[in-house]
């Protein structure tokens, strides 16, 4: 052949093997870069009220994070079998979601408080009223980005108390007791005909809550988020709630004198090398950036 080769030659024999051996090494060649790039990524269960938070966090760290949506003991039992690294819920974890989470052999289950949110109410720009208690409500919007089982539901659940005699009567939704100085700045009374109460609250987003309630006088939104609200009055939920515009101070949440504020917590059950995503990230999340973030999202830092 004289140092040529011919088609058929070339994919025959040797050289076809050859070459079969070029295009494979090619092709993992060219695919080694995403299979590291998802190995180096941390998957997380969340709840879908911080899936923003985490998003920030992952933009922040340069850290890829895989992200999960149910709801928090879902969370907690993925996080618990190892099925992901992380779970992010609200609200107390119990001794229960740390049976759970404590149910891979020779792990330790650790929840770190990574931020807190707080329960507000939002009124009407031009309502003069000092005290929720003397506030006739027509209607009360719920706000939440939450699963079926988020703290905002519960809250909801305990907050609508339906007098069981009278169908036409008002409703006296009392949150906390009525005895306590706190609740009685947490007395509504409902007119029971209101039909505008969302069966579903993760219907409502903070933006959707101030567009109702700038329409109405006499309707009251309830956010746990306050990064949208800018019309409306923030009247905080505590005893006594004053009259002027104001959002709840983080160091007072924290401390617990707003009632219905809530921990977010970050629950794992994982050892980890301290070079690898995961460390990082925990690492990531104690620090002034992340601290950052979580105001961004509408969340306060634990103090």
């Amino acid at each position: 052949m004289n140092g040529k080769f011919s088609l058929p030659e070339i994919f025959s024999g040797r050289y076809a093997a050859l070459l079969c051996g070029v295009i494979i090494l090619g092709h993992l060649a060219g695919t080694s870069t995403p299979v590291a790039a998802a190995q180096g990524a941390i998957r997380v269960a969340s709840e879908k009220a911080y899936v923003d938070l985490l998003s920030l966090w992952a933009e922040s760290s340069g850290i890829k994070v895989n992200v999960q949506i149910v709801a928090a003991r879902q969370a907690i039992r993925l996080a618990g079998g190892g099925q992901v690294d992380f779970a992010l819920v609200g609200g107390t974890v119990s001794e229960g979601d740390r049976a759970i989470l404590g149910a891979r052999p020779g792990r330790l289950p650790l929840v770190k408080e990574v931020g807190c949110e707080a329960l507000a109410l939002v009124v009407h720009p031009d309502n003069p009223l000092p005290f929720i208690l003397e506030q006739e409500a027509r209607c009360i919007f719920c706000a939440t980005g939450c699963s079926d089982a988020s703290p905002t539901l519960s809250v909801w659940n305990q907050l609508t108390a339906w007098a069981a005699d009278s169908a036409t009567a008002s409703i006296r939704a009392i949150l906390p007791g009525s005895n306590t100085e706190t609740g009685l700045g947490l007395v509504h009374l409902l007119d029971a005909s209101c039909s505008s109460i969302p069966e579903r609250a993760g219907s409502w987003s903070d933006a959707d809550i101030e567009r109702e309630v700038a329409q109405d006088t006499h309707a009251i939104g309830i956010v746990y988020r306050l990064r949208s609200i800018q019309k409306a009055r923030v009247v905080p939920v505590k005893g006594k709630a004053t009259d002027n515009p104001v959002l709840p101070e983080p160091g007072k949440i924290s401390s617990g004198e707003y009632p219905l504020s809530g921990k977010i917590s970050l629950l794992y059950n994982l050892r980890s090398r301290p070079e690898s995503p995961q460390s990082r990230f925990l690492s990531f999340i104690s620090t002034p950036k992340a601290h950052e973030d979580l105001r961004k999202a509408g969340f306060y830092p634990m103090r």
